[in-house]
Order: structure tokens, then C-alpha cells, then sequence
């Protein structure tokens, strides 16, 4: 336990050298676009990709920690071929609402550069899932985390590459299924990130 007090501690004093004072605080805005794959892992299977897509907007409240809220997907295909969802072996509409507490970590251990040119994240995600075929919609709620990688192109745009999985519960999409079965689902985006107004702290 004494550890645990300890470790937290240490990452909230680290956390606690780059936050600016309230007065300090500037407007660190950005929007994001990217296109992909979605991918399913369930019963030890993985499903074949479909197409994906993402729009999000968020905010820096530090060098270190930000957030972002984003709406993602469009297609997803069952995984398991011998119990599929909707009892159909195609494509059905496959879509998130997801916000990710984001930790720009390089930034927390080395001195903050506002020209560094490779920015990678760690995030967690909470979200709501949706799948809709045929008139049928069911809906679930998934937890997660994710790697961005921003690649600076210019003062104010960077190339992203972004990495995620989510975790939910499966039951509601098959009404066969009176228990929680955990179900994986992923996706890999490249797009593009623009800063608006204020860039640095």
C-alpha cells in the first residue's frame, strides 16, 4: 500500500511541474480527422477489418494532460463465424461515442518542446458503443485506452496515428446470451490533427 501512496504521489509532483498557474492558462484547442479499420476479437476470433472513420475535438489543459471527445466508426463484421451478431454473416453499422483522458507522457518525464517533432499519447477511453442492421439497434458501453502518435508537419498541423481497443460486454448484442462475455473491439486511424489558437503553455 505504502508504495502504491508512493507511486502516486511521485506522478502527481511530476504532473505538478508542467501545469501552468490559472493565469497562466491559454487556449490549447485542437480538432482531428482519421480514417481506418475497425477490427473484432470474440470467442478467439478476429474479425475481417472494415472500413472506419473518426472526428474529434479535445484541449491540453497542461503539457502533460488534455482530453478529447470524439465520434468514431461505420462498418464492423461479426468475428465468430459459427454465432454471429443479428444472426448474419455481413457488415452492420458499427459507431462510438468516446472520451479519452489523454497523457502526453514525453512531456511529463523531458522538458516540454514546442517543436518537438514526435508527440506520442496514452489514453484512456470510456464509451458508448451502438451496432444497427437491418432496423435493429442495440447498444452497449465499452472501457479502454489507446497510443496517438502526432507526427508535427507545421506550426499548427500534425500527421496522427492512432491505436485503440475498448472492451464490452457482449450480452446485448446476442439474445442468446444471459451472461457479461467480454468481446475486444480495435481500431488503427491515420488523419490529421490542427492546433487552434494559442500553441504552447
Amino acid at each position: 500500500m505504502k508504495r502504491i501512496l508512493y507511486t502516486l504521489t511521485l506522478a502527481l509532483a511530476l504532473l505538478a511541474t508542467s501545469t501552468p498557474s490559472q493565469a497562466q492558462r491559454k487556449n490549447n484547442w485542437f480538432v482531428g480527422t482519421g480514417i481506418g479499420c475497425n477490427f473484432i476479437y470474440d470467442n478467439l476470433y478476429f474479425s475481417t477489418p472494415t472500413p472506419a472513420g473518426q472526428l474529434y475535438v479535445g484541449d491540453w489543459f497542461n503539457p502533460s494532460v488534455g482530453f478529447r471527445t470524439a465520434v468514431h466508426g461505420l462498418m464492423g463484421k461479426p468475428a465468430d463465424p459459427q454465432d454471429n451478431w443479428f444472426s448474419e454473416d455481413t457488415v452492420f453499422g458499427l459507431f462510438q461515442l468516446h472520451l479519452d483522458g489523454m497523457w502526453a507522457f514525453m512531456n511529463t518525464f523531458t522538458h516540454y518542446n514546442l517543436n518537438r517533432y514526435w508527440n506520442p499519447s496514452l489514453y484512456l477511453r470510456v464509451s458508448g458503443l451502438l451496432a444497427t442492421s437491418l432496423g435493429n439497434n442495440v447498444a452497449s458501453f465499452g472501457v479502454g485506452g489507446g497510443w496517438l502518435n502526432q507526427f508535427r508537419v507545421s506550426d499548427f498541423m500534425s500527421i496522427a496515428i492512432d491505436l485503440n481497443v475498448i472492451v464490452a460486454n457482449e450480452k446485448p448484442f446476442r439474445s442468446n446470451y444471459d451472461h457479461f462475455t467480454p468481446t475486444l473491439f480495435g481500431s488503427a486511424t491515420v488523419g490529421v490533427v490542427f492546433d487552434l489558437g494559442h500553441r504552447g503553455f
